[in-house]
Formats: C-alpha cells, structure tokens, sequence
C-alpha cells in the first residue's frame, strides 16, 4: 500500500519518448528530446568494454547529442529544468538494454 504523502506517478508523465535509433558493433544507442526549458537531443549509449569475470561489461554514457559529430557530449549542462524526467528515461533504457 502506497503512503498518503506519496504521489503515484504514470510513466507517460515521467519519461521521455526515447527511440533506438543506432545498434553500434559496440553497443546500442537511444535518443530523446529533452523538452524543458529548451528542446535538445539527448542520447543514452550502451558501449561495450570488454569481459570481466566471464561477462560482458559496458558503460553507460549520457549526454547531449552532437549530430555534427555523431557523439554526445557528456560534459554539457544544460540546465534544462527537466533534470528528473531527464534521469528517469535514462534509467527506463536499462531493461532494454538488458533484455538485448
């Protein structure tokens, strides 16, 4: 049972539409459009590492999307003002990615 002080909260309200748009050799990569104070592309990337302990590793890199260079810039800080809806979709790519 969910506490009075908590707010159930549905996906379409918390996550951004987000796309696989690019299975790298290395990995995969998925964009959304981050819709806050400003509209920018952003792209969550699965990039394989290497075998450790008998397993598969990879990184989990997010950033904003440079189309000039096909890469994302995980430096930037775009203070977009959607910061939570921003890090609940990278987290919904996981499954995914798993399930991959």
């Amino acid at each position: 049972m969910c506490p009075k002080n908590l707010v159930k909260m549905t996906t379409a309200e918390f996550i951004y539409d987000y796309e696989e748009s690019v299975r790298l050799p290395e990995g995969m990569r998925y964009y959304f459009i981050s819709d806050g104070e400003r509209q920018l592309v952003k792209a969550i990337e699965y990039k394989y590492i290497d075998i450790r302990e008998n397993r598969l590793t990879y990184n989990l890199g997010f950033g904003t999307y440079s189309p000039e260079n096909n890469e994302l810039d995980d430096y930037d800080i775009s203070e977009n003002g959607d910061h939570y809806k921003v890090l609940n979709t990278v987290l919904s790519t996981i499954p995914l990615f798993l399930h991959n």
